[in-house]
């Protein structure tokens, strides 16, 4: 997704789709506060809706980690680097150029504004239904149907933040900022909270 950009855009239609400086200097201290906002609130909700149980939504996301990588002998800060690092950077950086830049941008060639935010920010929440709803085990296919509707739920309304901070700025920036800052305390909650 990182790569869509410069491949198939022109200089101006990278600046067109928000990759340009941000001249709001509050846009990037709102970006990390609302980032890391938004995470407490999805962890807070999984935990007083599901407890610690296989539909809360972290919980999974902490059960991939462990199903990925062999984690023994690992301590604390480095499992929360070997987690954290690549979504500091792959995750923010390429969905938002992808949702929020080139797709939002293409929508607006045939809806509105609006519409074509609530239609990236659904095409968001579904992509995550792959870190919780959905999973592939050698008893086949899992589908959590209230915490998987739920958990896209959220993600669809986080996609709504990091769209409106791409508009308040006039950048993608901002919403990158918010994405990484929210995946960094996501995987601070699941480390602190519920690794054992």
């Amino acid at each position: 997704m990182m790569a869509i950009p410069w491949i198939f855009l022109t200089a101006g239609g990278r600046r067109q789709i928000g990759l340009r400086r941000c001249d709001k200097r509050v846009a990037y201290p709102l970006a990390a506060a609302m980032g890391f906002a938004a995470a407490c609130v999805c962890y807070f909700l999984g935990e007083i809706t599901f407890g610690n149980g296989a539909d809360n939504w972290f919980v999974s996301i902490a059960s991939s980690y462990r199903d990925t990588v062999d984690t023994r002998g690992m301590d604390m800060l480095t499992l929360y680097l070997v987690f954290t690092l690549p979504a500091l950077f792959f995750s923010p950086i390429g969905e938002e150029m992808f949702f929020r830049g080139v797709l939002q941008d293409a929508l607006q060639e045939v809806w509105s504004v609006r519409t074509s935010t609530i239609a990236e920010a659904a095409l968001f929440g579904g992509v995550h239904l792959c870190h919780h709803g959905l999973s592939m085990s050698a008893a086949g296919l899992t589908i959590r149907t209230l915490s998987g509707a739920m958990w896209v739920a959220l993600m669809f309304l986080v996609a709504l933040l990091f769209a409106w901070l791409r508009s308040l700025s006039g950048s993608l920036f901002p919403a990158m900022v918010a994405h990484a800052i929210f995946n960094a305390t996501m995987n601070w909650l699941i480390l602190a909270m519920l690794w054992n």
